[in-house]
């Protein structure tokens, strides 16, 4: 995406340029930087404690719905990124379930 006419050489081009600068770091920064550090999706609200272990304790015991649950975050985080939050959510649950 670009703003304006930023090739033309007067004061609202410079501007310009500047503006299409800085949305190519936001782009970028949306597409490298955030997925590695946020660990749900933008927009979305956390879960309860409690609504996190009654999803856990639905599934903990079938193992092709927590393969499905790991695909899932894997799809939409990354595969590496993905197996992370998987574990972080088992250990997380196990830790309330022991509560």
């Amino acid at each position: 995406m670009t703003i304006g006419s930023p090739n033309l050489n007067d004061s609202t081009a410079r501007l310009e340029k500047i503006l299409n600068n800085a949305l190519k770091r936001t782009e970028k920064m949306v597409e490298d930087i955030i997925p590695k550090v946020v660990n749900r999706p933008l927009g979305s609200e956390k879960m309860s404690p409690d609504d996190q272990l009654r999803d856990y304790l639905s599934i903990k015991d079938d193992t092709l719905m927590l393969t499905d649950r790991l695909q899932q975050m894997m799809t939409q985080e990354g595969a590496e990124r993905g197996r992370e939050m998987w574990a972080d959510w088992i250990l997380d649950s196990e830790k309330l379930l022991n509560a």
